[in-house]
């Protein structure tokens, strides 16, 4: 090899587009090649996690000082979860720990990795479980789980654990972002030059800013983009509801995987785990 240095060059080169390729793990790579910031969420999520097990864990605050200690209510859901207001169920449960994991597009995949960081990592009994379940969650031909849960959630231990519950193509594409920026962080020029051009960018990140404060401030519970506005017009809803069977529907068919990870949260649930 000494004799012959060149055949060194193809693995630099690997090493050196490896390394270059994580530039795109960076917030502030991300922030220009997303078209949207559903990241957000998940992202908050985790952090909230890490806040339940250090409050409410075996080597928690609240084991050191049970004096504080409330009782501990966990909401999962898609986004229709996501923004109802922790302040409706304080009114009625208000001497008790509200925490909004919830995020936009959610499976029973993501509800189980929760679960298992919560009460089997974490050592978390929560006193209140609310998991929301709709038909789309059961969708095998959604393409929503990939893009979403599957991008921005679990961990590779999660993964492997429940490979053969996955499937090869989920493994892949999840190790594929896991590893790779480009492949997570897909770096279209098209949305690079619409940032540049945006002139309500720095609008755009006080959204951003404010939306992680908000998450995080209110445990998990999100602002909803429509607020208060409740739609009156009975035409408007049907042909808005005609669209969203038509966009969340199609091809509708059965998933095996998110019907297998619901039985295994279901377990939990029996065996009052």
């Amino acid at each position: 090899m000494k004799s012959k240095p060149f055949l060194w060059y193809p693995v630099l080169l690997f090493f050196a587009i490896f390394l270059f390729d994580k530039l795109f793990f960076l917030d502030q790579v991300r922030d220009y090649v997303k078209q949207e910031f559903t990241y957000i969420y998940y992202d908050v999520k985790k952090e909230l996690l890490k806040e339940i097990v250090f409050k409410y864990g075996p080597d928690g605050e609240y084991t050191r000082n049970p004096e504080k200690k409330k009782k501990l209510m966990i909401l999962m859901g898609s986004s229709r979860m996501l923004y109802f207001q922790n302040s409706d169920l304080l009114a009625f449960y208000p001497d008790w720990d509200i925490y909004n994991l919830s995020s936009a597009v959610t499976t029973p995949a993501y509800y189980l990795y929760f679960l298992e960081k919560l009460i089997k990592n974490g050592g978390v009994h929560p006193d209140l479980i609310v998991i929301e379940t709709d038909p789309f969650q059961f969708n095998k031909n959604s393409t929503t789980f990939k893009k979403a849960n599957l991008a921005n959630s679990f961990d590779p231990i999660f993964i492997l654990k429940y490979a053969w519950t996955f499937g090869k193509e989920n493994v892949n594409y999840y190790f594929a972002n896991f590893l790779f920026g480009v492949s997570y962080n897909k770096p279209y020029i098209g949305n690079v030059i619409k940032r540049f051009k945006n002139e309500n960018s720095a609008m755009g990140e006080l959204l951003k800013t404010m939306t992680i404060a908000t998450l995080k401030s209110d445990k998990g519970n999100a602002i909803s983009p429509a607020g208060a506005y409740v739609e009156k017009d009975f035409g408007k809803i049907q042909e808005s509801a005609r669209k969203t069977i038509g966009w969340i529907y199609p091809s509708y068919t059965p998933s095996e995987m998110q019907y297998e990870f619901y039985k295994k949260i279901l377990y939990y649930k029996e065996k009052k785990i």
